[in-house]
């Protein structure tokens, strides 16, 4: 490969191209490849409840068969707006942890880049609608690891986004005067419509343009090959190739502290009752799910069970605690992708008891505290967390409880540990 190239675009020889379509370039950390597809479904959610929820006697919004199909795949219309409420407060809970938590290593470099619109941006662009408005065969500018296209749009998101934001708040909790509140749904309105009509030029060249479509398999796995990078990013081949995109090196992360923990911990649970009336709870999030694929096999026994029974209905799944469940696998998932931890299995064990022991044993407590959540009422989160914060007595027995039986097993099952 020539030297030339790593200093100016130059047409590929025959033998280059080659060599680059077999080479492979990472461009899409693993925490944005997350949000991506995150914000897709969240989108999705948020578009096709959204434009149910829009019934007026003056016009018609959306054909009368797609709201009857929304509202009978939800049930009610309360539904519905539980729904677009509880995915919009979530989605927004998601973008404020990664702006905190991401905002050196991710977000800066990234509002950063879109923000600096260059001459080749304008070129691009340029030549894009010549190209595909007027038919020419153009030349393209280099561009970066964002072309002026994404660009633009990365714009427009990044403005609207928090106005999507305030004005849903606005709108779902009644936050200012109903003139306000009126003023917030054109806002609203106005800005989903300028991010949906990016959204679908974005989603148009991704799926039905050809030359892009490689980078849409670039966000699933976050590599592109070079020649692709070479001929639609060639700004950011260039740096890779020269070592010049290495990120400053960041401090060691520390744990935690318990103090800080504690103080999130108690937000958390602050909203979690604000919002939903309800506190923390997983074994609920659990024992709801097993009904849920139970009662997929066998309706009536599950229907006609003493115990399942009281929780079947028509969407059992329906219910704060297992959204809030899934809610805590996809949030570690998403703070583990922001500390650098890499996903493996793994069995925490001390030096004096096997694999299969340890596994035995951790059935065996399974089983005893997946009994003892049901007769107690719920587990820990619920108990000593929810129950404690509202000084519920059972609450503050369990939590004492807790403890004494916790010191007491660790006297018979410590030296396992060491």
């Amino acid at each position: 490969m020539r030297n030339e190239i790593l200093e100016k675009y130059l047409p590929l020889t025959p033998e280059e191209k080659e060599e680059l379509k077999k080479k492979r370039i990472k461009k899409h950390h693993v925490a944005t490849i997350f949000l991506h597809w995150f914000n897709m479904l969240v989108w999705l959610t948020e578009l096709i409840t959204g434009a149910a929820l829009i019934i007026s006697s003056n016009y018609i919004f959306v054909p009368r068969f797609f709201t009857k199909l929304v509202s009978d795949i939800y049930g009610t219309r309360g539904n519905i707006i539980r729904t677009h409420i509880f995915v919009g407060v979530v989605w927004a809970i998601v973008l404020i942890l990664y702006a905190l938590f991401g905002w050196r290593r991710y977000l800066k470099p990234t509002l950063k880049e879109i923000f600096g619109i260059t001459k080749d941006d304008i070129g691009w662009l340029v030549s894009k609608f010549e190209e595909v408005a007027l038919g020419k065969k153009v030349h393209y500018p280099p561009q970066d690891s964002y072309n002026g296209g994404q660009k633009l749009f990365a714009i427009v998101v990044a403005l609207m986004v928090p106005v999507i934001i305030i004005t849903g708040f606005i709108m779902a909790f009644h936050l200012l005067t109903p003139a306000l509140i009126r003023w917030a749904i054109i806002i609203h309105f106005i800005a989903v419509g300028l991010v949906v009509m990016g959204l679908s030029v974005h989603i148009y060249m991704a799926l039905l343009y050809p030359p892009e479509q490689e980078g849409l398999f670039g966000m699933i796995h976050g590599y592109i090959s070079e020649y692709f990078a070479y001929h639609h990013h060639y700004k950011f081949w260039r740096k890779k190739k020269k070592g010049l995109d290495k990120p400053a090196e960041l401090p060691p992360k520390k744990d935690l502290s318990p103090i800080k923990a504690g103080i999130f911990l108690g937000v958390v649970l602050f909203f979690s009752f604000y919002l939903t009336g309800f506190g923390l709870g997983s074994s609920g999030f659990v024992q709801r799910t097993l009904v849920a694929i139970f009662g997929a096999f066998a309706p009536e026994s599950v229907k006609n069970h003493p115990y399942m029974g009281h929780y079947w209905g028509v969407y059992p799944l329906w219910n704060f605690l297992v959204f809030m469940g899934f809610g805590v696998i996809i949030g570690t998932l998403f703070a583990m992708f922001l500390s650098n931890h890499k996903f493996r299995f793994r069995i925490e064990k001390g030096d004096k008891i096997s694999d299969i022991q340890r596994l035995i044993y951790a059935v065996i407590g399974g089983i005893i505290v997946g009994f003892a959540t049901r007769i107690a009422g719920g587990c820990t989160s619920s108990m000593a967390l929810s129950g404690g914060s509202v000084f519920s007595p059972g609450g503050w027995l369990f939590m004492i409880f807790l403890f004494v039986g916790g010191y007491l097993g660790a006297f018979f099952f410590r030296r396992l540990w060491k």
